[in-house]
């Protein structure tokens, strides 16, 4: 759509220069279609730089899931280790008391590598979800530059 209307002013612009006289109508009628152009130009060149980034879309979407599905298979192997862990604490344990319980039962939560993979695991979903949105986008900004679908 920016392709053609491009096109129609740029040539309106070059028919008001061709057939200028002195008149005020034909002056306004090639700076109008001159500003048009000139825009079109400008609009065309900004929505194909986000059609040009969008081809990576698809990349970056798949890094992030293949980074989350790592992340995921490392905290399933860290949560399997603690569980083997706290087995074996537990079946050593000859005095039950909760203050003993509570020295020896490893907190999952304050284990730093797993919340920093979970704040990695959880930052890639955000930019997994804005990518999503991101490809989406790309159907509108076809069809305003070259009616593309």
């Amino acid at each position: 759509m920016l392709i053609l209307l491009s096109v129609i002013f740029v040539g309106l612009t070059v028919i008001f220069l061709k057939i200028i006289s002195d008149d005020d109508l034909s002056i306004i009628g090639v700076a109008l279609f001159g500003i048009c152009s000139f825009i079109c130009i400008i609009a065309m060149l900004i929505v194909g730089r986000n059609l040009v980034n969008g081809n990576v879309i698809q990349d970056k979407i798949e890094m992030y899931k293949s980074e989350n599905a790592e992340i995921d298979s490392q905290i399933c192997e860290i949560v399997e280790g603690y569980k083997t862990y706290e087995k074996e604490t537990f079946e050593n344990i000859s005095n039950k008391s909760a203050n003993v319980l509570v020295e020896l039962y490893p907190d999952l939560k304050s284990n730093e590598l797993v919340q920093k993979q979970m704040e990695i695991y959880m930052n890639n979903k955000k930019k997994v979800v804005s990518l999503q949105e991101d490809l989406i986008n790309q159907k509108p900004l076809r069809w305003w530059l070259y009616f593309g679908g």
